[in-house]
């Protein structure tokens, strides 16, 4: 819907003026606008937040101007979803970043990394317990893990160092439990990040995203295109805790762990957190040394006993390590994240 006319100066009869340039800027530099780097971040539900949606979107550009994305199920067909007014302080790590164990404060592993513009800050340890200085990491394998930091150190031009970190936020241990490579995205997770917006059945589907600057030509000089989803994570349950085996007298081994809440679980005060999905229902499984699945079921309640004679029937005669795998279902019927705890069977 619009042109780009380009345009030059010839002066006949002699040279053409030398053109000036404001003090700080040299011939070379240029304030053209191209396309934004992006984030597409498939996060839990956020606290707080009015959008139930677990796509983030992030954008950032030098310099910036507003950023509005455009998504379709289609190659054709693009409507606009989200208009980016402000640039999201992000980056890249450094060096790699170790598994982390969630539910704890680490206070020896740090984070290295290197922005591409704007600050970080330090937080008092109360104030990041309340949701302060929350950021998401890029995984090893492509999710993404939301940590927080409590002090934050410039080391050099844009590279930051971030300690006293809580890992695995949200239900994130999973990917915690992964740590992240090199070069791995970082984004601070702040008013600069919004929803998407998706309804719950896009957020099912993998569309095709394509940002870029407010007002500019929709073609790839300006525009990156984007394949995002499902980004279902804002439903998927989290993984119990304090999961527990007692073997009994009689030979019966008795499994058990406790609920946790995807939404609004941090009152010290309620008797029991909330149940999102509707219903309490556990996926068990267990499995050899090898990973192999010897035995399933689904359970209404947060414990269960396996007997001898069903230890018996699986794994025969003798001693054996045992892996049990406890996943919550969801309001969608699908198993949340894992829970896992080894013990000998003999």
């Amino acid at each position: 819907e619009g042109r780009v006319i380009e345009a030059e100066i010839f002066v006949a009869g002699g040279k053409p003026a030398v053109r000036s340039f404001l003090p700080g800027m040299t011939a070379t530099q240029s304030l053209s606008i191209g396309m934004p780097w992006s984030a597409f971040m498939d996060l839990p539900a956020i606290p707080q937040s009015p959008a139930p949606s677990g796509l983030r979107i992030a954008a950032w550009a030098r310099p910036f101007t507003p950023m509005v994305a455009f998504s379709s199920p289609a190659t054709t067909g693009y409507a606009e979803r989200l208009l980016l007014p402000r640039a999201a302080v992000a980056g890249i790590l450094v060096t790699t970043l170790a598994s982390g164990k969630p539910g704890r404060w680490d206070r020896l592993a740090a984070i290295e990394v290197q922005l591409f513009s704007g600050s970080l800050s330090s937080s008092a340890e109360l104030l990041v317990l309340g949701g302060a200085n929350a950021a998401a990491v890029k995984s090893a394998n492509g999710m993404w893990e939301v940590i927080q930091f409590a002090k934050a150190e410039e080391t050099g031009p844009g590279a930051w160092r971030l300690s006293g970190l809580l890992r695995g936020q949200l239900g994130t241990e999973d990917a915690a439990a992964l740590g992240a490579l090199p070069g791995s995205e970082f984004v601070l997770l702040d008013g600069a990040v919004l929803s998407a917006g998706l309804s719950d059945e896009e957020s099912g589907l993998v569309l095709n995203w394509k940002m870029g600057p407010q007002g500019k030509d929709f073609t790839d000089r300006y525009f990156d295109t984007v394949v995002a989803g499902p980004a279902k994570r804002f439903a998927k349950s989290y993984a119990p805790a304090h999961m527990r085996s007692r073997k009994l007298a009689n030979g019966d081994l008795d499994l058990s762990w406790v609920r946790r809440s995807r939404v609004d679980g941090d009152s010290w005060d309620a008797a029991e957190v909330p149940l999102p999905e509707g219903q309490e229902s556990y996926r068990l499984r267990v499995l050899d040394g090898s990973n192999t699945v010897k035995r399933e079921l689904v359970s209404a309640t947060q414990y269960w006993t396996y007997t001898d004679a069903q230890q018996l029937a699986d794994f025969g005669a003798g001693s054996h390590v045992a892996t049990f795998e406890v996943c919550q279902i969801g309001s969608d019927g699908l198993a949340g994240i894992a829970k896992t705890i080894q013990t000998n069977i003999s």
